[in-house]
């Protein structure tokens, strides 16, 4: 069979297509975008800007452009003299901004001006000997700029005109000058304000004023064509466009028309002389003719490099915006400038460990109650999502999460699926089985770590924050209301519908539950704005003990509290004796030659228990005393896996109010592990501190501060 072929040419054309759209794609990618401050030199042929920090010229044909100042201020407003040789532009080498001029030929850069107020050139006198420049000198109640003018020899600035304006522009002839007045906001769109900016003119000779436009729409950044004609921004047409003005006939011509939101012009700049007019627009420079109203990008390639290093070595003493500790109280996470980073707290270096160092924005973060994973919100995947970072092992030991080498983030999105909505606010549940998060704008829904299992539990809009029950089965929440008031609601995961708990015309929040699942408790702000506690019992039966019987109570849970955690504390030192014991048996046997399977089972075989002798049988009481405390062993371990119980019905009618010190109230609210006591931060500058607060109403004062 034949082989088809393609002739000689066809390839010649396609690899010149290929290169020809490869070196065009290049090329675009190495234009530069953003620039600022455009400023036209005195014939028309160059164009100064800043990009980058730095001050740039580039010829108008689009040739390369050369950087003319490096340094790591910020330098930006540049403005040619009359004779084209020197730049007056604003830097900030001194912290403030500074008028400095630039000598084209040589650049060499010479500061003209030294104030702590901000300084910006704005023009050149007729013979170029010197600089105008607003400043803010004259520190008055409005904090407005005035027009003054300094020599290029460094002599005292002179007030040239006792009148503040926003920017100003000299007549070629040097007898005109159209300032701009108003100081309102000029991105505020649509702004009928009459403090808007507007164009004014003066005449030296005759020292008169005349108003250029009107104040139903802003006009600025004014620039000179000729003696009789300039070029201004105005945002008459509803988007910022360049506009024409003739002094003579006060004749106003439209030059350019961006009707779309966003492509607004922004600084604007002409050549006396010439009928060209540079001027931005989103993110790049055009070019415009004004007798033939054509304008052309300038598309300038330049060199990409950086002045400075893009690498920092900076040490954080403040900025950390959020942090949450680890369980176990040896670990914490926190956010500085987005990032996360996890540091031991008895560790010895005094560095943290980066968990996500890149641009994308994360926060809130909450760690799983045994603290080997540490999830947070993250902007990375286009919505809010929600990653995860695990701790990880080494011969078979769990490491802390600031000791694990690598640390991968892992996204919780359910396999096979795509995000199409924000997820936010991540908390675990206390037995680790699931993470609960609020979905868009205020939908409550729980997922189990496997993301095999989703459900909703509350759908709306205005959720607020929301805490997990101690058995991991109830959920309380903050809604906001149709009055723009919050109510406490608690939900089962199981489902079922929400039950609104404060019913309160006023806002309810900081819902708190204590640790053994008996009292639940939370803020609300009364006629007077001050923040009450209003607690309750779950269960009916505690809410019906009298004072003796609820004080006997208090103690009987203390000691089963007492007695729980005991139980907690040996079982977590069996389960790392037995680990080690594993771990010493598994490396005996490494020792010994046992390698492969036959080391993986040593590891993982259980520890031997000795043989227990046979019992002695003893009499009948004996036995049935075993049986009956074996009984109540299961029975205890059956109620204790059955959880909390909550007696819904008529709990909300079950409040008690609880008074707390002060005449603004209560801002931060925390019980204690049985419910007999709470603990409150009040505001105010006499009364402010750390309280602690019985059923009674009894308030005990255990630190003194001023809470705003």
């Amino acid at each position: 069979m034949k082989k088809a072929t393609l002739p000689l040419w066809l390839f010649a054309t396609l690899g010149l297509w290929f290169c020809t759209s490869l070196g065009s794609t290049v090329l675009a990618q190495s234009h530069m975008k953003f620039l600022r401050w455009p400023a036209l030199s005195p014939n028309g042929k160059q164009v100064a800007f800043s990009w980058r920090g730095d001050l740039w010229i580039a010829s108008v044909d689009g040739m390369q452009a050369r950087r003319v100042t490096v340094h790591p201020a910020y330098e930006r407003m540049p403005v040619w003299s009359p004779d084209g040789s020197k730049i007056a532009f604003a830097s900030r080498r001194r912290g403030n901004y500074d008028v400095m001029v630039l000598y084209v030929a040589t650049g060499h850069v010479e500061k003209l001006t030294s104030h702590s107020a901000h300084d910006w050139p704005v023009g050149w006198s007729k013979d170029g000997k010197r600089v105008l420049f607003l400043s803010m000198r004259f520190r008055n109640k409005r904090q407005r700029t005035h027009l003054f003018s300094v020599s290029l020899t460094m002599g005292t600035p002179l007030l040239k005109l006792p009148l503040s304006m926003a920017d100003a522009r000299f007549s070629p002839n040097g007898r005109y000058m159209v300032f701009v007045r108003g100081n309102r906001r000029w991105w505020r769109k649509r702004n009928k304000n009459p403090n808007l900016r507007h164009l004014w003119l003066y005449d030296f000779n005759k020292k008169t004023f005349r108003r250029l436009t009107g104040n139903q729409f802003t006009a600025d950044f004014p620039s000179w064509v000729n003696n009789r004609t300039l070029v201004y921004r105005s945002e008459k047409s509803g988007r910022f466009n360049l506009w024409q003005l003739d002094l003579k006939t006060s004749k106003h011509t439209q030059l350019t028309h961006f009707a779309k939101l966003g492509q607004g012009i922004r600084a604007v700049s002409a050549s006396p002389g010439t009928d060209l007019v540079v001027f931005e627009q989103w993110d790049n420079l055009y070019l415009l003719n004004r007798k033939t109203k054509k304008k052309r990008k300038l598309l300038l390639p330049g060199t990409h490099d950086s002045a400075s290093s893009n690498i920092r070595f900076k040490v954080y003493k403040r900025g950390i915006s959020e942090y949450a500790v680890s369980p176990n109280g040896r670990e914490v996470a926190f956010v500085i400038k987005g990032n996360v980073y996890v540091k031991g707290l008895k560790s010895p270096e005094p560095w943290a460990k980066t968990i996500e160092g890149t641009s994308w924005r994360a926060r809130e973060l909450t760690w799983s109650p045994d603290g080997k994973v540490l999830a947070f919100a993250s902007d990375s995947c286009g919505y809010t999502c929600i990653q995860l970072v695990y701790a990880g092992k080494r011969k078979g030991r769990t490491l802390p999460l600031h000791k694990t080498p690598l640390t991968p983030l892992r996204s919780w999105i359910p396999v096979g699926k795509k995000l199409r909505h924000d997820e936010s606010n991540p908390k675990f549940s206390p037995d680790g089985k699931w993470l609960a998060y609020v979905k868009g704008a205020g939908t409550l829904m729980i997922r189990s770590l496997d993301r095999k299992k989703t459900r909703m539990l509350v759908n709306g809009w205005n959720l607020g924050n929301y805490h997990w029950s101690p058995d991991s089965r109830w959920i309380a929440f903050t809604r906001m209301d149709r009055e723009s008031n919050t109510d406490v609601f608690l939900t089962p995961i199981r489902g079922g519908r929400p039950y609104n708990l404060s019913r309160h015309p006023d806002s309810d929040f900081r819902p708190v539950w204590s640790a053994n699942g008996r009292v639940f408790a939370y803020l609300s702000r009364d006629v007077n704005n001050r923040s009450q506690i209003h607690a309750v019992f779950l269960r009916k039966k505690d809410h019906d003990l009298t004072k003796v019987e609820l004080k006997e109570a208090f103690r009987r849970w203390g000691r089963a509290w007492k007695r729980k955690q005991i139980r907690k504390r040996k079982a977590r030192i069996k389960a790392l004796l037995k680990a080690r014991k594993a771990r010493k048996k598994a490396r005996k046997a490494r020792k010994k030659g046992v390698k492969g399977k036959l080391a993986a089972k040593a590891k993982a075989r259980p520890t031997t228990r000795p043989v227990a002798k046979k019992a002695k049988k003893g009499s009948y009481l004996k036995r049935l005393a075993r049986r009956l405390r074996r009984k109540a062993r299961k029975a205890r371990l059956r109620r204790r896996k059955r959880g909390m119980r909550v007696s819904l019905r008529g709990l909300a009618f079950r409040l008690r109010r609880i008074s707390v010190p002060g005449i603004r109230g209560a801002s931060q609210l925390a019980i204690n592990a049985v419910g007999s006591a709470f603990y409150v931060v009040v505001r105010g500058r006499k009364d402010g501190g750390l309280y602690k607060i019985s059923w009674s109403g009894r308030a005990k004062k255990l630190a003194r501060g001023y809470v705003k």
